[in-house]
């Protein structure tokens, strides 16, 4: 996408320095709201699997349990769905990874047994990194979900899901909710709100994304203008500094489309544990320097030489923290560390990054580099290291504070000695 007409843009500024066709909600750029008069068909509520359930030809797939992860704020959340398969004899574990704004039901994983050393790394794998909880719910409930992504997935032009086949049965019978379940589950999706910087940060966060299904958890079903910036794509909101005036709360947001930089100004009345009400006050293009000093903050790095082979100290990087995300590199191997919890969201500065507690990489040409954006993170990973069956084949070459982060530079640059790139970096 090219740059905003400056005739879109409100007046200038400087600087200092998916779905809800499935849901009773109406959504629309004019505002959200329930639409309370839906009344639910009591026929609808039943489903009729593959089988039957005559226990003369029982259901091939009998329910066990499901949860959601109570992540939808973020944009993203996980469904697990367990079955037992009678003709089988056999349990059956499901995964759906749902992605919201970009790609739909994004990721499906399926296990056949009850092995926990098994089951454990994929739930691991698909939930670890979301900072949430997992929130039982029913079969109704479950299927529902599930309907949801497959829909938002064909609104956004995706090809059909892998191995759709697999969960095809749970498709082919349309489920529908109450408004008031709908607004249960809702309620299961989206973590409980406790401060009106959490609710404001979250408000934005779905608003700049185009995602307003879950808007009404924010606004307690008030009906309300959203979409004030319709000359913008989707955005993923990668800072958001609030200001209170009087009854007011004044947030300056920076917008990132397609590594093109925005910068939103909007006035927010918070009542209650919702968002009141929403104005826009002001659009203006930024810089990707300017964007990047809103974004600039401390890196810690520490670098070790690694005596062995990689391949050992990959072997037991798991060992380390069983929730590093490891993602391949030219070269090298990153594992990425995250909080346990999204409570970063509760502060006055929201930035995207602060869930990331800290990372390993692991270089091709025999070094190990320790970073995080916080001290006390960085004295712990230092000392699991120590500690680990590592520590003796680990030599440290240097510990380094970077006003500005250089980790990810240093992985996308061509050079391969750490301490090579920071004197040329220095320079």
């Amino acid at each position: 996408m090219g740059p905003i007409p400056s005739a879109t843009l409100d007046k200038a500024y400087s600087i200092p320095t998916n779905i809800m066709a499935s849901f009773s909600f109406v959504v629309n750029s004019q505002g959200i709201g329930y639409n309370r008069s839906m009344k639910t068909n009591t026929l609808n509520r039943f489903r009729i699997l593959r089988g039957g359930r005559d226990p003369l030809n029982p259901d091939p797939y009998q329910f066990l349990s499901a949860y959601v992860t109570n992540t939808r704020l973020m944009g993203v959340e996980v469904l697990y769905i367990h079955w037992f398969q009678s003709q089988k004899e056999e349990h059956f574990h499901q995964f759906f990874y749902y992605d919201a704004e970009e790609y739909g039901l994004e990721t499906y994983h399926s296990y056949h047994g009850n092995d926990n050393s098994q089951l454990a790394p994929m739930e691991t794998y698909l939930t670890g990194g979301l900072g949430g909880e997992n929130i039982q719910i029913n079969e109704q409930e479950a299927i529902f979900l599930l309907q949801e992504y497959v829909t938002r997935h064909g609104l956004l032009q995706k090809s059909p899901p892998k191995n759709q086949d697999q969960f095809q049965f749970l498709l082919d019978a349309p489920v529908k909710l109450s408004l008031a379940e709908e607004q249960a589950l809702l309620g299961k999706r989206c973590v409980p709100l406790t401060t009106s910087y959490e609710t404001l940060h979250y408000f934005l966060m779905r608003v700049f994304a185009k995602d307003p299904a879950p808007l009404p958890y924010l606004t307690h079903g008030k009906d309300m203008e959203w979409n004030l910036f319709p000359e913008l794509p989707p955005c993923t909101l990668t800072r958001n500094a609030i200001e209170k005036v009087q009854d007011s709360f004044l947030c300056e947001s920076l917008l990132d489309v397609d590594d093109q930089y925005y910068i939103a100004l909007t006035e927010l009345d918070y009542k209650e544990g919702g968002v009141e009400s929403f104005q826009r006050k002001n659009l203006f293009s930024v810089t990707p320097y300017e964007a990047a000093m809103l974004l600039s903050r401390t890196e810690y790095v520490t670098c070790y030489q690694i005596l062995g082979s990689e391949s050992a100290i990959l072997g037991e990087m798991p060992k380390i923290s069983n929730q590093a995300f490891m993602t391949p590199y030219d070269k090298g191997k990153l594992f990425m560390v995250y909080n346990p919890t999204n409570n970063h969201v509760k502060n006055q500065l929201f930035k995207l990054h602060d869930d990331v507690f800290g990372c390993y990489f692991v270089t091709d040409y025999g070094q190990l580099l320790v970073s995080s954006y916080v001290r006390e993170h960085m004295t712990r990973m230092e000392e699991d290291l120590a500690y680990s069956s590592l520590g003796s084949s680990l030599v440290p070459l240097g510990r380094f504070e970077f006003k500005d982060p250089v980790l990810y530079e240093f992985i996308q640059d061509d050079m391969e000695d750490f301490l090579d790139f920071i004197e040329f970096y220095q320079e």
